[in-house]
């Protein structure tokens, strides 16, 4: 076990806890453990790719944690504080994308088929995704934030992840999976 894994498990152990605490609303704490994990996702690949210490099982579990962090923060802002259902849009690559990989290894019996590597367009997504989240978050803590700017934020993540779907979609067809 390297440090770049361990940093993505804690990022991954974030998860559930970030939304135990916004659903609890314990702001301060939710907040500390949203920069730990935006801070984990930076340093994961950064030390796994300057140590030379790259693993298949950290190339897994990078962009899993993400997804498993950012929907289910998702899911708890808007099933708790009622923000609107189009704020799913801007969950739409991981969704996409996770359907798309248990398509790809039902086709092909291989998980090794879905080792693609991170593209600018999924990393753009992850952080659009962040920003969103903060923006959401922020009003917590006493600073306004209108609808208008979260829905912009909304809104510019769905069309990265659309584009992201589309690289993604375009790889696996030059694979032959599609």
């Amino acid at each position: 076990m390297n440090v770049a894994n361990i940093l993505t498990l804690l990022r991954l152990a974030l998860a559930p806890v970030f939304a135990w605490l916004l659903y609890t609303s314990q702001w301060l704490p939710a907040f500390v453990a949203f920069l730990i994990a935006i801070i984990t996702d930076m340093m994961d690949g950064y030390l796994a790719r300057r140590l030379h210490e790259e693993t298949a099982i950290g190339k897994f579990l990078d962009p899993l944690a993400d997804k498993i962090f950012f929907m289910s923060a998702m899911i708890v802002l808007m099933v708790k504080y009622a923000l609107p259902g189009y704020y799913l849009l801007a969950l739409t690559r991981d969704i996409v994308v996770g359907l798309g990989a248990f398509w790809v290894i039902a086709k092909t019996k291989e998980r090794k088929a879905l080792e693609f590597p991170a593209s600018l367009w999924g990393k753009a997504t992850t952080t659009a995704q962040a920003v969103t989240i903060g923006a959401i978050l922020l009003p917590f803590f006493g600073i306004q934030v209108t609808h208008r700017v979260t829905d912009f934020f909304v809104l510019v993540t769905f069309i990265l992840s659309i584009i992201s779907i589309g690289h993604y979609a375009t790889a696996c067809i030059k694979k032959g999976y599609i």
